[in-house]
Protein backbone atom coordinates (compact mmCIF):
# COMPACT_ATOMS: atom_id res chain seq x y z
CA UNK A 1 0.00 0.00 0.00
CA UNK A 2 1.55 3.62 -0.78
CA UNK A 3 -0.60 5.20 2.53
CA UNK A 4 1.46 4.12 5.85
CA UNK A 5 -1.94 4.96 7.72
CA UNK A 6 -3.94 2.80 5.56
CA UNK A 7 -1.44 -0.50 5.98
CA UNK A 8 -1.40 0.29 9.78
CA UNK A 9 -5.10 -0.02 9.51
CA UNK A 10 -4.65 -3.36 7.45
CA UNK A 11 -2.31 -4.51 9.60
CA UNK A 12 -4.43 -3.85 12.89
CA UNK A 13 -7.78 -5.47 11.36
CA UNK A 14 -5.03 -8.54 10.03
CA UNK A 15 -4.43 -8.87 13.63
CA UNK A 16 -7.99 -8.72 14.83
CA UNK A 17 -9.26 -11.58 12.57
CA UNK A 18 -6.64 -13.19 13.38
CA UNK A 19 -7.34 -13.05 16.95
CA UNK A 20 -10.79 -13.82 17.03
CA UNK A 21 -10.55 -16.66 14.52
CA UNK A 22 -7.39 -18.79 16.49
CA UNK A 23 -9.68 -21.36 17.35
CA UNK A 24 -10.07 -21.97 13.96
CA UNK A 25 -6.51 -22.72 13.31
CA UNK A 26 -6.06 -26.61 12.41
CA UNK A 27 -2.35 -27.07 11.78
CA UNK A 28 -0.47 -24.42 13.61
CA UNK A 29 2.54 -25.29 11.86
CA UNK A 30 1.06 -23.48 9.22
CA UNK A 31 0.12 -20.72 10.68
CA UNK A 32 2.32 -18.30 8.57
CA UNK A 33 0.26 -19.39 5.56
CA UNK A 34 -2.65 -18.96 7.28
CA UNK A 35 -1.75 -15.50 8.88
CA UNK A 36 -0.40 -14.09 5.15
CA UNK A 37 -3.89 -15.02 3.41
CA UNK A 38 -5.89 -13.40 6.25
CA UNK A 39 -4.06 -9.72 5.23
CA UNK A 40 -3.76 -10.79 1.43
CA UNK A 41 -7.66 -11.76 1.79
CA UNK A 42 -8.31 -8.01 3.86
CA UNK A 43 -6.12 -6.32 1.47
CA UNK A 44 -7.87 -7.41 -2.19
CA UNK A 45 -11.36 -6.25 -0.20
CA UNK A 46 -10.25 -2.95 0.65
CA UNK A 47 -8.70 -2.71 -3.19
CA UNK A 48 -12.26 -3.88 -4.60
CA UNK A 49 -13.75 -1.49 -1.95
CA UNK A 50 -11.60 1.55 -3.15
CA UNK A 51 -11.96 0.97 -6.65
CA UNK A 52 -15.88 1.06 -6.06
CA UNK A 53 -15.90 4.22 -3.74
CA UNK A 54 -13.74 6.35 -6.51
CA UNK A 55 -15.49 5.09 -9.36
CA UNK A 56 -18.35 6.60 -8.47
CA UNK A 57 -19.56 10.25 -6.64
CA UNK A 58 -22.03 10.60 -4.81
CA UNK A 59 -24.17 11.81 -6.78
CA UNK A 60 -24.16 8.82 -8.75
CA UNK A 61 -22.30 10.43 -11.91
CA UNK A 62 -19.04 9.18 -12.62
CA UNK A 63 -15.52 10.55 -11.13
CA UNK A 64 -12.76 11.72 -13.71
CA UNK A 65 -9.71 9.38 -13.79
CA UNK A 66 -6.83 11.18 -12.73
CA UNK A 67 -3.40 10.03 -14.56
CA UNK A 68 -0.77 10.68 -11.72
CA UNK A 69 1.65 7.50 -11.13
CA UNK A 70 -0.26 6.65 -8.44
CA UNK A 71 -3.48 6.25 -9.98
CA UNK A 72 -1.86 4.72 -12.46
CA UNK A 73 -0.60 1.77 -10.44
CA UNK A 74 -3.70 1.84 -8.41
CA UNK A 75 -5.84 1.09 -11.53
CA UNK A 76 -2.69 -1.31 -12.62
CA UNK A 77 -3.23 -3.36 -9.58
CA UNK A 78 -7.13 -3.79 -9.71
CA UNK A 79 -6.44 -4.89 -13.35
CA UNK A 80 -4.38 -7.63 -11.86
CA UNK A 81 -6.99 -7.96 -9.17
CA UNK A 82 -9.81 -8.46 -11.81
CA UNK A 83 -7.69 -10.94 -14.17
CA UNK A 84 -6.81 -13.57 -11.21
CA UNK A 85 -10.09 -13.46 -10.02
CA UNK A 86 -11.50 -14.72 -13.57
CA UNK A 87 -8.15 -16.72 -13.60
CA UNK A 88 -9.59 -18.15 -9.79
CA UNK A 89 -13.06 -18.54 -11.49
CA UNK A 90 -11.54 -20.46 -13.85
CA UNK A 91 -9.81 -22.85 -11.60
CA UNK A 92 -13.09 -23.41 -9.37
CA UNK A 93 -13.98 -25.31 -13.01
CA UNK A 94 -11.14 -28.16 -12.62
CA UNK A 95 -12.15 -31.19 -10.96
CA UNK A 96 -11.51 -31.55 -7.79
CA UNK A 97 -8.32 -33.37 -7.32
CA UNK A 98 -6.65 -30.94 -10.35
CA UNK A 99 -8.16 -27.95 -8.21
CA UNK A 100 -6.34 -28.72 -5.02
CA UNK A 101 -3.40 -29.04 -6.28
CA UNK A 102 -3.30 -26.22 -8.06
CA UNK A 103 -4.52 -24.06 -5.46
CA UNK A 104 -2.36 -25.53 -2.75
CA UNK A 105 1.13 -24.88 -5.11
CA UNK A 106 0.05 -21.53 -6.82
CA UNK A 107 -2.13 -19.84 -4.83
CA UNK A 108 -1.19 -21.11 -1.45
CA UNK A 109 2.85 -21.25 -2.75
CA UNK A 110 3.28 -25.01 -0.33
CA UNK A 111 6.40 -27.00 -2.17
CA UNK A 112 5.65 -30.67 -3.98
CA UNK A 113 6.83 -32.18 -0.93
CA UNK A 114 4.45 -30.40 1.25
CA UNK A 115 1.79 -31.25 -0.79
CA UNK A 116 2.43 -34.56 -1.44
CA UNK A 117 2.66 -35.07 2.57
CA UNK A 118 -0.49 -33.51 2.94
CA UNK A 119 -3.02 -35.19 0.33
CA UNK A 120 -1.23 -38.81 0.89
CA UNK A 121 0.75 -38.91 -2.31
CA UNK A 122 4.34 -38.99 -3.32
CA UNK A 123 5.99 -35.75 -5.41
CA UNK A 124 6.02 -37.13 -8.49
CA UNK A 125 2.17 -37.24 -8.43
CA UNK A 126 1.59 -33.60 -7.20
CA UNK A 127 3.70 -32.74 -10.23
CA UNK A 128 1.90 -34.74 -12.37
CA UNK A 129 -1.64 -33.28 -11.05
CA UNK A 130 -0.05 -30.04 -11.28
CA UNK A 131 0.49 -29.94 -15.01
CA UNK A 132 -2.30 -31.92 -15.79
CA UNK A 133 -4.06 -29.09 -14.18
CA UNK A 134 -2.52 -26.68 -15.89
CA UNK A 135 -2.88 -28.05 -19.31
CA UNK A 136 -6.68 -28.05 -18.31
CA UNK A 137 -6.81 -24.86 -17.15
CA UNK A 138 -5.07 -23.66 -20.19
CA UNK A 139 -8.18 -25.30 -21.98
CA UNK A 140 -11.01 -23.84 -20.00
CA UNK A 141 -9.43 -20.29 -20.33
CA UNK A 142 -9.19 -20.71 -24.27
CA UNK A 143 -12.49 -22.25 -24.74
CA UNK A 144 -14.49 -19.51 -21.95
CA UNK A 145 -12.01 -16.32 -22.59
CA UNK A 146 -10.93 -13.91 -25.15
CA UNK A 147 -8.05 -12.39 -24.16
CA UNK A 148 -6.81 -8.77 -26.13
CA UNK A 149 -3.80 -6.21 -25.80
CA UNK A 150 -5.24 -2.71 -24.85
CA UNK A 151 -4.28 0.43 -26.06
CA UNK A 152 -1.98 0.13 -22.81
CA UNK A 153 -0.27 -3.05 -24.09
CA UNK A 154 -2.23 -4.38 -20.87
CA UNK A 155 -3.55 -8.22 -21.16
CA UNK A 156 -7.40 -7.78 -21.04
CA UNK A 157 -9.50 -11.17 -20.43
CA UNK A 158 -13.26 -11.14 -21.51
CA UNK A 159 -15.41 -14.04 -21.18
CA UNK A 160 -15.85 -15.02 -25.38
CA UNK A 161 -19.28 -13.77 -26.73
CA UNK A 162 -20.39 -17.80 -27.49
CA UNK A 163 -19.71 -21.03 -25.85
CA UNK A 164 -17.14 -23.09 -27.78
CA UNK A 165 -16.44 -26.41 -27.67
CA UNK A 166 -12.97 -27.83 -26.23
CA UNK A 167 -11.25 -26.69 -29.26
CA UNK A 168 -12.31 -23.26 -28.66
CA UNK A 169 -14.66 -23.54 -31.58
CA UNK A 170 -18.01 -22.93 -31.13
CA UNK A 171 -20.94 -26.10 -31.03
CA UNK A 172 -22.62 -26.48 -34.56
Amino acid sequence: MHDEAAAEDLAQETFARIHTSLDDLREPEKAKAWVFRIAHNLYVDRVRTSLHESSTTPDGGEEEQLEDPASTAFVGEIERQEMSQCVRDKIAMLPEPLRTVVVLFDQEEFSHQEIAEMLGLSVGAVKVRLHRARQALKEILVRECSFEVDKRSVLVCSPCEEPTNKRGKPPR
